[in-house]
């Protein structure tokens, strides 16, 4: 699968506490609600939840707003332009 082994750093144990922190966050909220068929279907899921983690979800650490909004959440900047009034 071409992967290889990185080793933690020399007097660094806090290093390994994220691998394993990362690691069982994307077991517990992707690969636990998912079944992948395949190399090629694990990494698609990967992708799209590795997406949905870095810009779709809030994080704790930023408040409760969403780092990277979607640009479908995004309002658009007023123009100075003005609709006429409505006729009834």
């Amino acid at each position: 699968m071409g992967l290889r082994v990185l080793k933690t750093p020399v007097r660094t144990p806090q290093a390994n506490a994220y691998c394993e922190r990362l690691i069982g966050t994307i077991r517990r909220e992707c690969l636990d609600w998912l079944i992948p068929f395949h190399e090629r279907h694990l990494r698609a899921i990967l992708r799209a939840w590795v997406t949905h983690y870095n810009r779709g979800r809030p994080h704790a650490s930023l408040g409760p707003g969403i780092p990277e909004p979607s640009p479908a959440l995004i309002q658009p900047k007023p123009t100075g332009h003005r609709l006429p009034p409505a006729v009834v």
